[in-house]
């Protein structure tokens, strides 16, 4: 619990009580940072009438909170966390998880199933949220008589699917159970191809690229290859001329 005292003013003073003494706890600490005050695990000694004082130079005024803490009676197993579709492309990791209640109450054992017959709550949704599946099928299931089995891992409340194909879509269930009863958690897996536009896309722009580049060494090459050989014969040429000066001065001598 978190309880917040908020107030506004000029050097302002909070002091917490509990039923009207300083807060103390048989389990567990009473934390307090400001105006603010906080416990962790809350048990039934817990509650009680919690008033905060703020006071200054001015005057004082208070603010009580009542806090009411009960004992989690035991029930059929309770999802804290459900299942949401997913829709992933082949080839693809896939991870299911789900949480149950385990405080105070008794742990449920949890089985996955795959495709089993549903219904809807609400026709206008598709809401995993609005899945309804028949008692008769959750109990015929938990004995192997409905639906495919899904293998867990070691943590129970956790599916793994690796290298998903378009076999493992489908409606996923996990069905947890105790001797209270049974719940579910519902949801689709839906697996697509690869977006091939995308990576034909991606691999036509690389080609281009690479022709592109090749074709901008080949004329570099044959440039350069011009220019060298255009020297080369100016420079043949020059050293030609010299001879020729040369041998026309020597001839005058």
């Amino acid at each position: 619990a978190e309880l917040k005292c908020q107030a506004r003013g000029p050097n302002l003073n909070t002091t917490w009580f509990k039923d009207g003494e300083k807060p103390a706890r048989h389990l567990g600490d009473v934390r307090i940072k400001g105006a603010t005050l906080k416990m962790e695990n809350l048990v039934p000694t817990d509650s009680g009438n919690y008033t905060c004082v703020v006071n200054n130079a001015h005057g004082s005024i208070n603010h009580t909170y009542v806090l009411e803490v009960i004992e989690h009676i035991p029930s059929r197993p309770i999802f804290t966390k459900h299942l949401e579709n997913l829709t992933v492309t082949r080839g693809s990791t896939v991870r299911f998880e789900v949480d149950t209640w385990t405080e105070n109450t008794l742990v449920p054992f949890l089985v996955w199933k795959k495709d089993l017959p549903i219904s809807w709550s609400n026709s206008d949704s598709r809401d995993p949220s609005h899945i309804i599946i028949d008692m008769k099928i959750l109990e015929d299931a938990l004995n192997g008589k409905e639906g495919g089995n899904i293998t867990s891992t070691e943590d129970r409340q956790v599916v793994v699917l690796t290298n998903v194909t378009e076999n493992d879509a489908g409606w996923c269930t996990c069905i947890a159970a105790n001797s209270l009863g049974t719940s579910s958690s519902t949801a689709y897996l839906n697996v697509t191809e690869a977006e091939p536009i995308l990576a034909d896309a991606e691999s036509h722009a690389i080609l281009i690229l690479g022709v592109v580049l090749l074709s901008v060494m080949v004329i570099a090459s044959i440039m350069a290859s011009f220019v060298w050989k255009k020297w080369q014969k100016e420079k043949r040429r020059a050293i030609d001329l010299e001879r020729a000066k040369e041998d026309t001065t020597q001839q005058w001598i």
